[in-house]
């Protein structure tokens, strides 16, 4: 393979990648994540990795706290109805898609990233 096939490619995969970027919400919650400025890019992937954090945590704590009351429940040490925790499920599963949609948006920009800096090595060779 010669250079040039190879940069095609490489660009061929970063439409790919920006084309599942718009796909997940991305572009229009944060700007510059369709761009080609790897320093740009960065600083939109440091945002995209504070959320998806954010969310991984609220998730996780959520899911415990439902489990928690459904075993006191099922132990009958707390009688509550089950009824009252559809709200916690229902919090419980929109993080769960924040976390999903993050997640696909921080391994995409990782992608880009790297390909675009494989795209700088090739032109500079």
């Amino acid at each position: 393979m010669n250079s040039d096939e190879i940069r095609l490619d490489i660009t061929e995969q970063i439409s790919k990648t920006n084309e599942s970027l718009s796909n997940y919400w991305g572009s229009p919650w944060f700007k510059g994540i369709l761009e080609e400025d790897v320093d740009l890019l960065k600083k939109v992937h440091k945002k995209v990795t504070r959320y998806y954090t954010m969310q991984l945590v609220m998730s996780v704590l959520l899911s415990v706290f439902i489990l928690i009351i459904l075993l006191l429940n099922s132990l009958e040490i707390l009688h509550k109805d089950l009824n009252n925790a559809g709200l916690l499920i229902l919090f419980m599963i929109t993080y769960l898609m924040g976390f999903y949609r993050y997640y696909k948006i921080k391994v995409n920009l990782e992608h880009k990233i790297y390909l675009l800096g494989l795209r700088e090595r090739i032109d500079s060779e």
